[in-house]
């Protein structure tokens, strides 16, 4: 089986240390969409957490979201020459391993595909 791998060529930092999980199912209220990243739309849960979540993991109804399946927020910070593992592609963003296993997104301008 093949794999998608990436190098970081701009490293990334995440300006949000703390992740929103949410499950399939679960109910968010919605804030504003991102300017800059028009796929990405700010999200609350019920413990007043809050997390730019891709529209492709919402089914949007009003001013809530439900997940359309489970989601996960975390950033991962990476560093210029760092060889990631892809796993999924969201609205520019890529959902990555990297060689200590922790996973997250990252935006895909800050990489480019090596096989």
């Amino acid at each position: 089986m093949s794999r998608k791998r990436c190098k970081v060529i701009k490293e990334h930092r995440s300006s949000f240390p703390e992740p929103v999980i949410a499950k399939k199912g679960e109910i968010l209220t919605i804030g504003e969409r991102d300017g800059e990243e028009p796929g990405w739309i700010w999200c609350i849960n019920k413990q007043g957490n809050g997390a730019w979540i891709s529209l492709d993991y919402l089914i949007i109804q009003g001013n809530q979201a439900e997940i359309s399946r489970d989601y996960d927020s975390t950033e991962l910070n990476v560093s210029k020459g760092q060889i990631l593992d892809i796993i999924t592609e969201s609205q520019g963003w890529f959902w990555v391993k990297d060689e200590s296993n922790a996973e997250g997104w990252v935006p895909i301008r800050n990489v480019e595909i090596i096989d």
